[in-house]
């Protein structure tokens, strides 16, 4: 019977094999579940440590001696394992300069090291190095000399050449194997790391881009100055209190007030005074407004949140606290201070639920830009208003023009297998249609079209809504299907839509690795497609109602796909390409746009679009649309 014995050197190896698993926790939650590389790691790092126990504590003799005796090589390929499910793991995230080819070689030799060491491991002699069992050595430096290649940053780079040499002495040579356990480790944790602080900052880039685009700052900046007071009577208070009801929603919370600052005339000194009266209140705090002393409280709640740049939770820790929690009779709240230039304007406070301990961060996060959104939307309103009273229509317009522009997809995202090229073109300065198309994980896209019925602002509003929700929901779960992200936009959306207003809506989700195209519809116009295989061009419905149609009982919608050979084209439109009318009154009609693309088919998706748009100029003349207009176009390759 063997006699456990462990000795300094092999006790600090398994504490360096353990030490990344917590980071790796940590990136491997959330959305970072996905991460498939992390997992493999983890798996690898908790085999290599196993290996450790059991070269301390393991049978020498007996039939489980092989195990002891090819203990160098069980080793070997562990470590081997790790470099590889590291190098996979920064593809992830890191830097998109790695040609494709490079990713797929990289993968063509880690499969051809897997099988080197297969083979080493049967003909393995621990009293001397054959020929198979230099097959892993060879492997090794292949794979290793690409990976460094390809590492995302130099130092990187560095460190995995000095890991790998290290790995292959440690074949021959014991005492090389705690370098690489050192190196190693450092290279999993800081890799688990890397992986945290992207998801973060794709996390709060995403939701900065969706909630707060740079257009709505530049209009706050160019319209809001320093007398200016949000409490005109041009505010519209009515969608206000929509705005308030889907921040409500979103963060679960059973109560809201939006406070803004607001400025009176005082009689007795004959000047004006500044003070934050609460607009609008819902759910549990409704009856704030009226409240004896809100007004005042409300100023010390400001007061107490102002010099945090990020929303706050408001606990019971101190006499003032208390004091303001009790006027709101709430146990805590969560407050959103809403600034310009650094002036702050009011803030939006939300109260949870009494079973509720704690805001989530996820929540906290959603309402400092879901509030500054809202109230920055309704500021342009405001604005609005202002501007066509004074007559200033045109400067107006043109601000409208370049909101409408921030929220479209700025570029075309490179996705491998797909060329494509998108333009909307609103009837007015601001329209409801919208389109978007995000990057997934896995090189994979999602394509979104819809159209808001109406034009305008109040169609823009709702846009601006959708397209908030959306991200949201995409960043929440990025693996999500066409009909679970349907659904659940539906269910966000509809609340927050009147009973006279509905938007058709089409998410498609094209994956390189199989070429389909994946789709789910809520009464969109048909998908046009140009198949090669046949050279006929097919309508294909969409299906579905549109959402704000169905109140509530939603149901998952169909999800169909598209199988898409090299060359074919896939058209998304909305209806005010096809109602275009010509001097005569005469609709351009779909056989119109199936025309046109059917006679362009053969070019580039940017030159197809634009020679599909002169077409319909052509017919039109000089009739002005009727309703904006949108087309995407896909090109397999």
């Amino acid at each position: 019977m063997n006699q456990a014995t462990f000795d300094l050197l092999d006790t600090a190896n398994l504490i360096l094999w353990l030490l990344p698993l917590p980071f790796l926790g940590l990136a491997l939650t959330g959305r970072g579940r996905a991460w498939w590389p992390g997992w493999i790691q983890v798996g690898t790092l908790i085999g290599l440590a196993a290996l450790e126990i059991a070269s301390q504590v393991g049978p020498t003799t007996g039939p489980f001696s092989w195990v002891a005796a090819r203990e160098r090589l069980w080793n070997f390929l562990g470590g081997a394992g790790l470099m590889i499910a590291i190098a996979e793991g920064s593809a992830w995230f890191g830097p998109r300069g790695t040609s494709r080819r490079a990713v797929q070689m990289r993968r063509f030799l880690s499969t051809g090291f897997a099988v080197a060491g297969l083979a080493a491991a049967v003909l393995w002699s621990p009293a001397r190095i054959g020929a198979a069992s230099l097959l892993p050595w060879i492997a090794l430096v292949l794979f290793e000399g690409l990976a460094v290649a390809t590492a995302p940053v130099v130092w990187v780079g560095v460190l995995r050449a000095i890991a790998a040499f290290s790995l292959g002495a440690s074949l021959l040579f014991p005492q090389w194997w705690i370098a690489f356990t050192c190196l190693g480790a450092i290279l999993a944790a800081t890799q688990a790391l890397a992986k945290i602080r992207h998801d973060a900052g794709v996390r709060i880039a995403r939701a900065r881009e969706a909630l707060q685009p740079k257009a709505i700052q530049e209009l706050l900046a160019s319209t809001t100055g320093p007398h200016a007071s949000p409490g005109d009577e041009s505010l519209p208070v009515e969608r206000l209190e929509a705005l308030l009801v889907f921040a409500m929603r979103s963060t679960g919370s059973i109560g809201g007030a939006v406070f803004l600052f607001q400025e009176s005339i005082v009689p007795e000194i004959g000047t004006l005074a500044r003070r934050l009266a609460c607009l609008v209140a819902k759910g549990s705090l409704k009856d704030l407004p009226a409240a004896p002393g809100a007004d005042l409280a409300a100023q010390a709640l400001l007061s107490l949140v102002s010099g945090s740049e990020h929303a706050s939770e408001v606990s019971p820790e101190g006499a003032v606290e208390s004091y303001l929690l009790d006027v709101f009779h709430s146990p805590r709240l969560a407050v959103a201070v809403v600034r310009s230039e650094g002036r702050p304007l009011g803030m939006v406070v939300l109260a949870p639920a009494a079973d509720r301990e704690h805001f989530s961060p996820g929540d906290l996060h959603v309402l400092e830009f879901l509030a500054q959104q809202a109230l920055s939307s309704l500021r342009y309103e405001a604005v609005f208003h202002r501007l066509q009273e004074d007559s200033r229509l045109s400067r107006e317009f043109e601000i409208a023009s370049r909101i409408q522009k921030g929220l479209l997809p700025r570029s075309t995202p490179q996705v491998p297998g797909l060329e494509m090229s998108a333009r909307v073109l609103p009837a007015r300065e601001v329209g409801g249609d919208y389109y978007d198309l995000l990057p997934l994980p896995d090189d994979r896209l999602l394509a979104v079209i819809g159209d808001v019925s109406g034009k305008g602002l109040p169609a823009g509003m709702i846009m601006l809504i959708v397209r908030t929700t959306l991200h949201l929901l995409v960043d929440a779960e990025p693996h999500a299907s066409p009909a679970r992200l349907v659904k659940a936009l539906e269910e966000r959306l509809v609340p927050q839509l009147d009973a006279f207003t509905f938007m058709t809506f089409l998410a498609l989700r094209w994956s390189p690795r199989d070429r389909l195209m994946t789709w789910s519809g809520a009464g969109h116009e048909h998908i046009l497609w140009l198949s090669t295989v046949d050279g006929k061009l097919h309508r294909i419905r969409t299906g579905g109602l549109a959402l704000g149609l169905q109140r509530e009982n939603f149901a998952m919608r169909e999800e169909r796909r598209l199988l898409l050979a090299p060359g074919d084209v896939v058209l998304l439109y909305t209806d005010g390409v096809t109602d275009c009318r010509d001097p005569h009154g005469a609709a351009w009609g779909l056989d119109g746009l199936e025309a046109s693309l059917d006679r362009h088919r053969e070019l580039a998706p940017d030159d197809l679009l634009e020679a599909v748009l002169a077409d319909l100029d052509r017919f039109r003349g000089s009739t002005p649309p009727p309703d904006d207009r949108t087309l995407v176009v896909f090109r397999a390759s």
